[in-house]
């Protein structure tokens, strides 16, 4: 049965800023996830890669050991501040969502580049 909230306790929770979306590498792979799941579907968990803003849409820690935080490091896998994160579907500015690896190759983004 439905029971009414008490007004104690209730507090606002403001909208969030797309700033706020903005992925910084530096933070672990498991953060990254979380933040990703949580800003779908809007406004979307976002870096920037060449000046152009990409929408991560799903994503995945792996068990890959680095400290290169935004650096790709292999297939569809980024470095993060702790662990690894591998890319599935990325959404480029104002195109459809699309598989990470057709962009990283159309991109021509290689194991080492900075995203």
């Amino acid at each position: 049965p439905a029971t009414p909230q008490t007004a104690e306790g209730v507090t606002y929770a403001a909208k969030i800023a797309k700033a706020e979306a903005q992925i910084d590498w530096q933070m672990g792979a498991v953060a990254i996830d979380r933040l990703v799941r949580a800003m779908q579907p809007a406004p979307g968990a976002w870096f920037s890669s060449n000046g152009q803003r990409v929408k991560l849409i799903v994503a995945e820690p792996v068990d890959v050991v680095s400290n290169a935080a935004g650096i790709l490091l292999h297939d569809t896998v980024v470095g993060c501040g702790e662990g690894s994160l591998r890319l599935a579907i990325v959404q480029p500015e104002g195109r459809k969502p699309m598989p990470a690896a057709d962009w990283l190759h159309g991109r021509r983004l290689t194991p080492g580049d900075r995203l």
